[in-house]
Formats: structure tokens, sequence, C-alpha cells
């Protein structure tokens, strides 16, 4: 029997080969087995090969997961020329699903041509019983039902027996031993990693595991399944790094978190002194995965746990070496499902920690088989961020150090303290009033105490400062290691920016167990330096960073305001190295960054590059702006112009010459309607009414203002005018609550920061209250009902004109939904995809 595999699943490669040398030893002729690896579009000679052996085949397995579409659309080309069995494992070619009598087509005969998952796993578990006593399709489905639970767990013993199953049944090879039932994993227990041993029992898990009381605990959650790839070996790299300084509890999952809920709240409530910290390595949310779920229970639990979330991540379509040569570090797909979807919940501290391997050529087969190997020094680097994010957690407040960090870019003081909305001095006054209440070793500071420190000349960022300041702090240069790189490009050290007699000015002061001071300056004056990805930072920047790590031995570090520039400096864009900057100057220490609501984008280059846990701030009430000097003349010469034509039409072409004459001057549009339609956009523009202050909800009156904007928003969307005060009532009510300190402080506890999205407060009012970790992007959130509305009536004007053009031709108008863009657009998204 021909049977070609084309699988994007490294173990299953492995056992395959294993599996057909069993088969050959039992009969040598029963089974022709090709197998190709889909993880990117063959050359022209395979592909070539692959085409002829699906044409040749009596089976054909599919599992495409991830594999390239346009070798998606070639495999379909042929599929659908030939009549072999197809078992395709996953969305991708289904619609050539045929084994035996049991079709995608039976499937649409009997009305089930997209059943839901409850659906379809009540229909594979009565066609398994039934199947055994029922010729024909029941038989042929439940084999379909088999063959899925043999490859989604792809153990050595289970390859064997999926094959044997497709040989004895559709090869006629009945001497064949029986295959045996399919090894499932479990839905959710302990596991002995090194042995894949799982428990039920918690005292028998914990007596083979020998954990000490002394020790804190950590959750190590992963997936039981071995598809597509099986991380064990960088699982047990990471169990072993974290069991240096915890109890590490491994719990393997392979069913739905709604499934295993129960199951896993009685095992955590098993766990003696509770969970201190979480760690999970599988890809999507932690309640949801790439056919759905229930989201929000997901979040409930690790609400409840109440302790930091970590989700560090396997590389499986690139070697260790791609990725360190990488820029970008991650692949699209690996953003999405080990990055983006889990910052949905909350995670922190996305890194990799696995990569493939290079591979191994098979010398029977000669075909290359992939394994996954840890990556030990990111394994070591996340044990070393868990281990000082529990010892914040568990840390007295009066013993803990802690660096709150401003900013002075471009260098001067009329930016000192500088943070996009944020009025800084009374925010960091704030701050450590907040921290001493609660138990922080410092000093109260007002607002004009700490612009009398910082101002004056005495610690200004750049490379002239006061040398005579008193409390100044200076660190060694001969405890400074300086990066190879930094020499390469600065000199040797200590170069020539922010030092004094071969010492390096550490801008700032000590006030109890708490440093407040400046983030270096990047080395110049430009914009461009400071956001410089190509140039490493300067000795000075580097020396900063490594006093608040070794010499003021920080617990951990505030970034205060958007935004500083650390995580711009030189490093990949996500999936840090240990060569990327932002990663080495942060190092181990747990990273807060205090950041604006209403730009999400740049607070993910944050999240992302510098491991931050992002806390929001809310924006100060913004007022709709009025025109202003030469804008406000050419407002009203346009008037004069509109009065010209009624009362004086044979004198308004001078009047409309001067118009566009100064409309030029301005860079305005020229024609009337166009000018026009430009200063009342100038008009309507939002402009902020002062700064905000940290922690700081709007008062009443600013409420008012708000809840104004809203109603006028919502009525010019077309709702009436009591659905317009209802929804600004509920949009404005929330904006007086406010989050901000006690998340800051909830975060310097070592507390779980669960995540709201960031966005525009007037586009996107459900941003409030701040004091949260932020995401960007809310796949559940497109479309809105709005952009639905406006959709649904460009699709019915477009079938109409279509209809009108063509008189009596009937033909399908599908709807393409093609692709996403920016996320703040998601109104207006849905009602631009095209009737094609």
């Amino acid at each position: 029997m021909k049977v070609v595999f084309i699988t994007v699943s490294t173990p299953a490669m492995e056992n395959l080969l294993l599996a057909k040398r069993t088969i050959d030893q039992l009969s040598p002729s029963a089974l022709d087995l090709t197998i190709y690896y889909a993880i990117e579009e063959p050359k022209e000679e395979a592909k070539k090969g692959l085409i002829e052996a699906i044409e040749q085949a009596d089976a054909v397995f599919l599992d495409q997961m991830g594999s390239p579409p346009k070798l998606i659309d070639e495999i379909d080309r042929v599929l659908s020329r030939t009549k072999s069995h197809v078992i395709p494992f996953g969305a991708a070619s289904r619609e050539f699903m045929r084994l035996g009598k049991f079709s995608a087509e039976t499937m649409r005969r009997s009305g089930n041509s997209a059943p839901s998952m409850e659906k379809m796993k009540k229909m594979q578990t009565f066609a398994e019983k039934a199947g055994k006593f029922l010729p024909g399709v029941m038989r042929d489905m439940r084999n379909y039902s088999l063959c899925m639970k043999y490859f989604q767990y792809p153990t050595k013993d289970n390859i064997l027996n999926l094959l044997l199953l497709l040989l004895r049944d559709y090869g006629s090879m009945t001497g064949l031993p029986v295959p045996k039932p399919p090894h499932e994993a479990k839905p959710i227990a302990w596991y002995q990693l090194n042995t894949m041993e799982s428990f039920d029992n918690p005292e028998a898990y914990k007596k083979t595991e020998g954990f000490s009381p002394e020790k804190p605990n950590v959750i190590l959650f992963f997936s039981a399944q071995t598809y597509p790839t099986d991380n064990t070996s960088c699982l047990i790299a990471l169990r072993d790094s974290l069991s240096a300084f915890s109890n590490v509890y491994s719990i393997g999952t392979a069913d739905t978190f709604a499934s295993n809920e129960a199951q896993l709240r009685r095992m955590v409530e098993s766990i003696d002194g509770g969970v201190d910290l979480i760690v999970n390595t599988s890809p999507f949310r932690l309640s949801a995965g790439p056919m759905g779920g229930e989201v929000e229970r997901g979040v409930a639990f690790l609400k409840e746990m109440d302790v930091p979330y970590l989700h560090p991540f396997f590389l499986t379509r690139r070697t260790e070496e791609e990725w360190r040569l990488s820029i970008n570090g991650c692949t699209p797909s690996e953003n999405l499902i080990s990055i983006m979807l889990p910052e949905l919940d909350g995670s922190i501290d996305t890194i990799p920690i696995g990569a493939s391997s290079s591979g191994v050529v098979d010398p029977q087969s000669d075909i290359k088989l992939y394994t996954m190997e840890p990556i030990h020094e990111r394994i070591a680097h996340v044990s070393r961020r868990a281990e000082r994010m529990i010892r914040l957690r568990k840390k007295n407040n009066s013993d803990k150090k802690i660096a709150i960090i401003c900013y002075n870019y471009p260098p001067g003081e009329a930016n000192l303290f500088g943070g996009a909305f944020l009025d800084t001095f009374s925010s960091v006054a704030q701050i450590l009033e907040c921290l001493k209440e609660v138990g922080y070793a410092t000093e109260s500071l007002s607002s004009d105490d700490l612009k009398d420190i910082f101002r004056a000349g005495r610690a200004v960022n750049s490379g002239h400062y006061e040398t005579q300041w008193e409390q100044a702090i200076y660190y060694s240069t001969d405890k400074y290691e300086a990066p190879v790189d930094v020499t390469e490009h600065f000199g040797r050290k200590p170069g020539n920016i922010m030092v004094h007699d071969r010492q390096f000015f550490i801008p700032g002061i000590i006030s109890g167990n708490v440093f407040i001071g400046l983030q270096p300056a990047r080395g110049g004056d430009s914009l461009e330096d400071y956001h410089d990805k190509k140039t490493p930072p300067h000795h000075q920047y580097c020396a900063y960073y490594q006093w608040l790590r070794e010499e003021f031995q920080a617990d951990a570090v505030v970034h205060v305001g958007t935004h500083g520039t650390l995580e711009f400096t030189l490093g990949k864009e996500s999936g840090m190295s240990a060569e990327c900057y932002p990663d080495r100057l942060i190092g181990e220490l747990p990273h807060i960054y205090l950041y604006y609501l209403g730009n999400p984008a740049e607070a993910m280059i944050a999240k992302r590059r510098s491991h931050a846990n992002l806390v929001s701030y809310q924006p100060p009430v913004f007022v709709q702006g009025e025109l202003y000097g030469d804008y406000l003349e050419l407002s009203s010469r346009l008037e004069s112009y509109r009065q010209t034509l009624v009362l004086s039409p044979e004198s308004s072409q001078a009047a409309l010459e001067q118009l566009k004459e100064q409309a030029k001057t301005l860079e305005m549009p020229e024609t009337i309607d166009e000018m026009e339609e430009e200063l009342y956009r100038m008009q309507r523009r939002l402009i902020p009414e002062g700064l905000h202050v940290f922690g700081t909800g709007y008062s009443p009156d600013e409420q008012a203002v708000y809840h104004t904007t809203m109603f006028n928003r919502y009525k010019e969307e077309g709702h009436s005018a009591e659905e317009a005060e209802k929804m600004a009532r509920e949009a404005s009510a929330a904006t007086a609550i406010n989050n901000e300190l006690e998340g800051l402080v909830h975060a310097l506890a070592g507390g779980y920061n669960p995540a709201r999205m960031g966005g525009d407060i007037y586009r996107n009012p459900e941003v409030f209250p701040a004091g949260f970790n932020l995401y960007q992007f809310d796949p559940r959130q497109i479309p809105s009902p709005a952009a639905m509305a406006r959709g649904r009536e460009i699709a019915e004007n477009t079938i109409q004109k279509y209809f009108q053009s063509m008189e009596n031709t009937h033909a399908l108008v599908p709807l393409y939904c093609g692709g996403l863009r920016h996320r703040e657009r998601k109104e207006r998204l849905w009602d631009r995809f095209l009737v094609t």
C-alpha cells in the first residue's frame, strides 16, 4: 500500500520511520511510505516528486498546520483529481477528506458541513462505539476519528497503530497485527518530566519530586501533547533551572481549560504553602486555543492566583542560530500565538527558551529529522527573573530597594522629567507618598522639592553638568564591565559622556531605599539618536543600569511616563537574546513601566523588548480646540467670501484669489470645500487640558467635559439622544475610577497584573479605568457592531448595483474578509472589506 504523509510534526516523522521498520520486519512489501516535511515550500524537483507521489498514492495523510499557502494550494490541485483516501489533520484541505465511504461530501449531504466542536466530539464518540459493529460509513467514520487520536499524540506506538489501521482496513493487509486503541495524554495531570510519568495523586507526585517546604512554589504549565513538536528536553532544562530555588509543579494539559478547571483547582489547593509564580509554555491563551475557548475563565483563575505570570516559548520553525541572526527575532506566527495572544491574559517575559535543531539526516531514509533543543542561556535568564520576582513578592516593603527612573530628552531643563500627558514631578511626589504609606523606606518629596533638586543645572542629563552638586552619585569605572561593541563604537571606557575624574556621574538622588534618577542621554540631541536601534548605547548608559543592578542593588525598576529610551536600544524587535541591549541592561530586575494607555503600539515595544510589566495611566481630559492666528483670519475671510457671493457676486473673484493665496501660504487646500472641511476638522480637534497626575481620576468637572464630548460623538454615529446620553453617562462614570497607584503597588508586591486594551479614550472608552497592564489588539472586538452595520450596508449596495448592471444574470457574491490594519481603526475596518 502506497501511503504519503505530508506533515509539520517532527516527532511524527521520526516515529513514522521507526514504525515503517517494524512493519517491514512483519511484512516487507506491505508498506510503501513517503514522508514530506511541509514546513516550507519544497524546491521544484522535490515538488514534482511530491505531486507524483500523491497521484500514485493509495492514501494521503495531510498535516499542514502552518504550511506555506502556495504549497497547500498545490496539494489541493492534485487532490482534486485523485481518488485516493485523504485524511486531513486540521483545517487545511478538509474539503477533500475521504476514508472509505466516509467523506466531506457525506458530511455535507447529512447537513454537517460545519458542525460545532461539541457536535464533532459527540459524532466521534458515537462513531467509535458504533463503528465496531456497523460496517460501511460508520466504520470509516470511526477509523477517521481513531486516526486523529493516533496522530494527536504521535508516539511510536500510536503511529505504528495508525499505519496498521490503514494497512489492514484499506490495504487488505489482514495478516498484520490488529491495531491497539490510541494512547491519549491525560486531560490534566502532574508530570515527572524525565520519565513523562503522570500522576493523579498529589502526595505520590510530591514524594517522587522530593520537594522542600523551605522553597517557594512555581507552577510550570505545558502541553502534554507532543504535536507538532516534542519540547520535553527544553521543559526538563527549564524545570531543572527553576528547581535551583523553587519547587516546580509540572502540570501537563491535553484538553480545554474549561474541561480541566475543576481538577486544576483541586491540584492547586494541594500545593503546600500556595503558589508564588506561574510559568506557562503552552501557545495561545491559557483558556483558549486555535479552536477558541472561554478566555474569561482563564483570566479569572489568574486573578485568583494573583502571582506573576510568565510566558516563555519555543521557536519551532527556526534554529537557535537563525534566531540569533534575525533582527526581527520571531516569525509572524510566533509573535501571534506565543506573544500577542498570551499578552491578552496579562503575561510578561515572553522570552524564547527552545529552538529547532538544524536537523540530522536519517541514513536509511535520507529524511532530515528535527528535534527541539534548549536555549540554555535564555532558560537561565528566565529563571533568574522568576527568582527576583518571587523575592520581590516575599520581601518586606521596608527592605525593598526601588529605582524610579524619569526622562530628560532631548537634554535640557525644558524637558526635565518629561512624559506624555504626565505631570511627572507631581506624579513622582504622589508615588513617593504612596510608597511611604505602605511601608517603603523613603521620605516624602513635593513636586517643588523635586524641581529644586534636579533643576538649576544640577542634574540636567547631558555631557555637561554641575560637578559641585553635593548629592551627586558617582560610579567607579573600575567596577564597570564594558561590552565589546560599545568599546568598538565609543572607544575605551569610560569615554567622555557624563564622566568626571574617571567616574561615571549617576544623575539622581537616594531617599532611604528609593533612588529617583534620570535615564541617561543617548549621546546626541536629535530624536533620531533616541530611537537609534543600530548603535549600542554609550559607556555611561550601560554603567548606569549596571549601577542599578549591582551597586544600588535594586529589587525593581520603575520607568515613569511615555516613553524612555531603554526599549529603543540595539536589539531584536521581539524574542530578545542576551545580546539585545534592552535585555542585557534591565537584566534580571523586575521592570515596571508606567505607560500612557492611549499609545498601545509603543507600549508593546516597551513590554516585549525590555520585559516590562506595564501599568497604564490615563491622559488629562481633552477639550475642543479653537482656531487661532492666521487660521482664524483664513476662516473669517472664508465667511466673507461666502457673503460676497450672495451680496456682491461681481467682486467675489478678487476675494477668492486672496483666499487661495493665504491658503497656499498656510499649506491648506485651495478648493473652497476642502478648505472649509480642513478648518472644521481643526476646530473639532481635541487638545489636552493640563497634565495628568498619576493616581488621580477625573474630577466632576472633567467628567462633565468627557461626558459632553462622548454624547456628541455617539450622536454623530447615529444613536438617538436617549441612547447617546445613556452611553455617555456609562463612559464618563469609568473615568473617575483610577487604579494607577494601586496597580503600581500591587506590581511591586509581586502580584498578578491583569491586562486591558489600550487606545484612544474617545474611540475606545472601554480602556478606562487605568492602572493595568496593556495590550494593543483584541481579536474579539473585530468587527464592532457599528462596523458590522456599515459593512452590511456596503455589501447590500454593492450587490444591488451589480444586479442592476447585469440585469437578469445571477451569481454568487462572496464576501472576502482580507486582513487586519491598525487596531485603532477597528470601527472602520469591517466596512472596508470588499465584495468581489
